[in-house]
């Protein structure tokens, strides 16, 4: 399999090269549509909308992005597209049970800082993300790791969702863990995947660069850790290097990915 992988990275490099040294700049655009193809595909189920939504709507960012994560595709352990603490190698279990259990000693300082400064539909609170960190008021969250890059907290009011969208980078995986979970099927994540229901259990880590959405048609206020770690993989020190460009770049704009969101 890394063999394979290895020579795969090289078939791409050199496509790459030959592309932009012998054909020509030109054929850029076409070489973007493949990647994009090959990233959309990745879907269970292929229909017109969702090739409209990715190439022309929501998904339009994460097209632009579509080469460097089919980059990351070659450069990482294959994974499922909803993962389980047993997907992960040891080290990267260890930094997310830490997590975890930093989340559960905080929750309810984090619960009642949300309430006092946020009654928006949506708020997201990050104390770091993609690895820059934004907010110390939880030191627990401080600690330097390396393999998680965004720690945050989303919250959804009662009988808030989002729209369906896709995540833009997939570097990482998204790990979502419910405070308190609502006992009713009207809780939950969906992907083309699968539908998660929050009652059956609070952890959630997925591909978010699938098409997916947020539900939280209840009565109750939703309250998540929204964590981001780097995907395992065979150059850990590429992936972390590309995720701080990334970071740089974009640091300045995090509102443009959560504009329909409170930010505190």
């Amino acid at each position: 399999m890394l063999v394979t992988r290895c020579l795969l990275l090289v078939l791409f490099g050199y496509i790459f090269y030959a592309a932009f040294g012998v054909i020509g700049w030109w054929s850029l655009p076409l070489l973007w549509l493949v990647c994009g193809l090959i990233d959309v595909s990745r879907h269970r189920q292929i229909t017109p909308r969702l090739l409209r939504d990715y190439f022309l709507g929501k998904g339009l960012l994460t097209w632009i992005l579509s080469p460097l994560n089919v980059l990351a595709d070659l450069l990482c352990v294959s994974t499922p597209h909803v993962l389980t603490l047993d997907s992960y190698p040891a080290a990267h279990q260890a930094e997310i049970k830490a997590v975890l259990a930093d989340f559960d000693r905080n929750k309810d300082q984090i619960e009642q800082r949300i309430k006092a400064q946020s009654s928006a539909q949506r708020t997201m609170l990050f104390f770091s993300w993609y690895g820059q960190p934004l907010d110390n008021s939880t030191p627990a969250f401080a600690k330097p790791y390396k393999y998680i890059r965004t720690i945050g907290v989303s919250t959804f009011q009662p009988h808030t969702k989002t729209s369906w969208h896709f995540g833009p980078l997939r570097l990482s995986v998204r790990i979502l863990y419910n405070f308190a979970p609502s006992q009713t099927e009207d809780a939950f994540i969906e992907t083309t995947h699968v539908r998660h229901l929050w009652r059956d259990a609070p952890l959630f880590m997925f591909d978010d660069t699938l098409l997916h959405r947020s539900v939280n048609d209840t009565d109750d206020t939703r309250y998540c850790a929204f964590i981001d770690i780097l995907r395992p993989s065979y150059a850990h020190r590429l992936m972390s290097s590309m995720m701080a460009c990334i970071a740089a770049l974009i640091k300045s704009y995090r509102g443009m990915f959560y504009k329909n969101w409170d930010m505190l």
